[in-house]
């Protein structure tokens, strides 16, 4: 059996800095997951190309109902190139909702159009639903912030130069424990109006 292929790296690596791997480029469905934080929506609709069609858990209920209703996917939501689902939650509990969204990964298979099905750290929609996935449809990418000293010094200097601000106040930004994008951005945010 074709398991999905499992890719990991940080926001930055995705969005257009190296070319998608070829994985993801030719599977259909994507999961993506990772931390709060982490970038899982930005990189979802780098993935999904021009124009995707995004669906929050609140839009996503909406398109479920409406299928339920009438007995099939709408066709903007089949041909769509690029659909992301973002943060789909209480899979487990809901067992129809499951083999619903199967049908659609399924149903859009094919034809260069990408699916990509966004879940936090935990994954627990990207288990739930690996487990009634075709083979070798998709692929997993986990997020994660970065750790080497000299790429989390980077992204502060970046996030000063976008403030206005010297890079030499991300000086000690590499120390923040625990580290994310957006603890970075309010370390720099109280020093800055502490200067």
């Amino acid at each position: 059996m074709r398991r999905p292929a499992l890719i990991t790296g940080t926001s930055s690596e995705f969005l257009g800095h190296r070319p998608l791997p070829r994985v993801v480029r030719q599977r259909g469905v994507c999961f993506l997951m990772g931390p709060k934080g982490v970038g899982k929506t930005e990189v979802a609709l780098q993935i999904a190309g021009d124009h995707p069609l995004y669906l929050s858990n609140r839009g996503l209920d909406r398109e479920v109902i409406d299928r339920v209703r009438t007995g099939h996917w709408r066709p903007e939501i089949l041909e769509a190139p690029g659909v992301v689902l973002d943060g789909p939650v209480f899979l487990q509990s809901r067992p129809s909702l499951v083999y619903m969204i199967a049908d659609l990964f399924h149903a859009r298979a094919g034809g260069g159009r990408h699916t990509i099905l966004v879940d936090t750290a935990r994954g627990n929609a990207v288990q739930t639903l690996m487990g009634v996935m075709r083979p070798g449809r998709a692929s997993v990418i986990a997020l994660r912030f970065p750790t080497s000293r000299r790429v989390r010094l980077r992204y502060a200097r970046k996030v000063c130069e976008e403030m206005g601000i010297p890079h030499e106040m991300a000086s000690g930004s590499t120390q923040i424990e625990p580290w994310s994008y957006g603890e970075v951005r309010e370390w720099l945010l109280e020093r800055a109006g502490q200067g």
